[in-house]
């Protein structure tokens, strides 16, 4: 896996930001809450606003989370999370993804999280090429 730093999902707007970004001073501040939360938003999204590049935003966030030194990934889950993806969620795959990211609890996890964000952008770019 590439270091998550060195690349951007759509623009270039943080690879000007030296080798400190935004997300490494989230890291120190609020650790994998801020990357799982934020993955979730794009797959929350990702049908409605901006399609792959929400996906390949989440995939990114997770790619960072598994780099970051000490990670102790834990499930704070008491049911809001479940509530929101009920009321908000109309797609069962999209839904089942953002619970399995906010209830990762090891790396592998997220490995298998970032996996079933690659099989929907393959997805949809068979779709968009058909």
């Amino acid at each position: 896996m590439t270091n998550a730093n060195t690349k951007q999902v759509g623009g270039s707007h943080y690879k000007t930001a030296g080798a400190q970004q935004h997300w490494d001073v989230a890291a120190h501040l609020y650790g994998e809450a801020h990357f799982k939360c934020t993955a979730t938003k794009y797959i929350s999204r990702w049908r409605k606003k901006n399609g792959v590049q929400d996906l390949e935003k989440s995939k990114h966030y997770l790619e960072k989370l598994l780099e970051l030194p000490g990670t102790d990934l834990e499930d704070r889950n008491d049911g809001l999370v479940e509530a929101w993806v009920a009321g908000f969620c109309n797609d069962i795959e999209d839904s089942t993804l953002i619970l399995r990211i906010f209830g990762a609890e090891c790396k592998h996890d997220l490995r298998d999280c970032i996996t079933s964000i690659d099989a929907l952008i393959a997805s949809q770019s068979a779709a968009n090429t058909a």
